[in-house]
């Protein structure tokens, strides 16, 4: 009933408005919770080539056994995702 008695011209400008708010709410919130999955996946990744790194080379640390730690850092060196490694040892 009320739809018949408003303009043509509020008509546009409340279907522009709408159109207007659906985009906005689309440009901000698809690239932000994108940005948030993706933090999310390399947070795990690096988890898991840290415990992948500890399992490996921990023995060759703890019985400082060089060439163990070596074969363990060439393997973890071909991953294209490690930049940079440091062991440390708590002795």
């Amino acid at each position: 009933m009320f739809w018949k008695v408003w303009t043509i011209n509020f008509k546009l400008t409340a279907l522009l408005t709408l159109i207007a708010s659906i985009s906005i709410f689309i440009y901000l919130f698809f690239p932000a919770k994108l940005e948030k999955q993706a933090l999310s996946a390399i947070v795990d990744k690096s988890q898991s080539i840290a415990k992948l790194t500890a399992f490996t080379i921990g023995p060759g640390v703890y019985f400082e056994d060089m060439d163990a730690v070596n074969d363990g850092l060439a393997g973890i060196s071909q991953n294209k995702d490690v930049i940079h490694v440091w062991v440390l040892n708590s002795k």
